[in-house]
């Protein structure tokens, strides 16, 4: 009996167990199931939510790369822009000299090539943003002016006109200025050309058709000038000799005489030196005697004081003598009128180098800035007495003697001329 009742007592607690674990796996499933469902959850909403920003970054780096692209290919665009402008500035700049010009319907400038800077003395950006009146001046009022060019342009295409241009130093230039149609837009294109050159050329041909003519009365004329100035200025010296208890009114007179005598008679002399222009007789000669003898010649005003320092070494040089007088005698009459209240001239001579130097030195009114490469010119004088023709024989003389004629001067601070003939006829001489 109790082996019966111990073998059900084993039979419950194997059921039991059995129980609990059949219990314990059905719990242990459901546990499973919710750790695996909640797992699932955690795993959707991860993904949910990495899906919903990796969507939001796609977004933000699409739209990114799409303000990339278009920046770059801006830039691209830009970059070719500017080479295509660099590449026809540098065509415009290769094919002309000129300042090539584009301005709007304003009259703008928005455009220019690098010539401007040569032609003005302006840098591009300077003048870029300005008005073309900037750079010359018009004939007309700056509105009559730019309605005549719009309209020729309008009827022809094209306006061809003269202006002064504008330096940026105050200096004005001649200009030629060509205007075309900007084509496809309101405005117009400019082609600036100095004509300096141009009209300095036409200028001398003109000199040169009046000095042609002047040479051709030249001879006759001189010739039969000076005899009758001959006639008068022996005829005023007889007086003064005649008359020397004169009174002082009479006196006066006849050395007024006697003085526009001797200035016509230089007129006459310049004139035929001029129709004759003969190469120079070359012969050894002192220097220092020759403006000795010029200074004889010509009548000093008791207000102008004469200082002279001449070389006594002085070398000898080969020169033509009548021809280096003529040279100082009117250099010296030139000062001579520039002080007219009366002044200071002063002459030296020395050697310096391969030259033997003179130096004539007034303290008269000068000669302005813009006259002093003009002073050699044939017919220029800025005096109204005067053919404007002393000056260019002494030049004349002096560079067929192989040497060099110097001016400096300035309003009011007297004028120097420095004349150098070469000593190399002596140095081959000795040698």
């Amino acid at each position: 009996m109790k082996r019966a009742f111990k073998m059900k007592v084993t039979r419950i607690r194997n059921r039991e167990v059995l129980y609990l674990v059949v219990v314990l796996i059905v719990a242990g499933g459901f546990v499973a199931i919710n750790i695996a469902i909640n797992f699932t959850d955690m795993i959707y909403d991860f993904f949910k939510a990495y899906t919903r920003l990796a969507v939001r970054e796609f977004s933000v780096n699409l739209i990114f790369l799409g303000v990339t692209l278009l920046l770059w290919l801006t830039y691209r665009r830009w970059k070719e822009a500017d080479r295509r402008k660099e590449e026809l500035e540098n065509i415009i700049d290769s094919i002309s000299p000129d300042v090539f010009v584009v301005i709007n319907s304003d009259r703008t400038i928005v455009m220019c090539n690098s010539s401007v800077k040569r032609m003005f003395g302006y840098e591009m950006d300077e003048v870029i943003n300005q008005k073309a009146d900037l750079l010359y001046f018009a004939e007309q009022s700056s509105s009559e002016h730019w309605h005549e060019i719009f309209d020729t342009l309008e009827r022809e295409g094209f306006h061809i006109g003269l202006a002064a241009g504008k330096k940026k130093n105050g200096k004005t230039i001649p200009l030629e200025i060509i205007t075309g149609n900007l084509s496809g837009h309101a405005g117009a294109v400019l082609l600036l050309h100095d004509i300096t050159e141009r009209t300095e050329m036409q200028e001398r041909l003109l000199r040169q058709e009046k000095l042609a003519v002047l040479g051709q009365l030249a001879g006759g004329m001189g010739h039969e000038l000076r005899n009758p100035l001959g006639v008068i200025g022996n005829s005023a010296y007889y007086l003064n000799m005649k008359l020397k208890d004169a009174d002082e009114k009479v006196k006066k007179h006849l050395d007024i005489l006697q003085g526009e005598v001797q200035r016509a008679n230089k007129i006459i002399s310049d004139l035929l030196e001029f129709s004759k222009a003969r190469p120079p007789s070359l012969v050894e000669y002192d220097l220092n005697s020759i403006i000795i003898d010029a200074l004889a010649e010509i009548k000093i005003p008791e207000n102008i004081s004469v200082e002279s320092q001449l070389d006594k070494k002085l070398p000898r040089i080969q020169l033509d003598p009548d021809q280096i007088r003529r040279v100082f005698i009117n250099i010296i009459s030139d000062a001579v009128q520039a002080m007219p209240e009366g002044g200071r001239l002063d002459i030296n001579t020395g050697v310096k180098g391969d030259f033997v130097e003179m130096m004539i030195r007034d303290t008269g009114e000068g000669i302005p800035e813009e006259n002093i490469q003009k002073i050699f010119e044939p017919l220029f004088s800025t005096r109204a007495r005067g053919i404007g023709l002393g000056l260019t024989i002494v030049k004349g003389i002096i560079d067929s003697h192989k040497g060099v004629i110097e001016v400096e001067s300035g309003i009011g601070e007297g004028t120097t001329f420095t004349i150098k003939l070469p000593l190399e006829e002596e140095k081959e001489r000795g040698e």
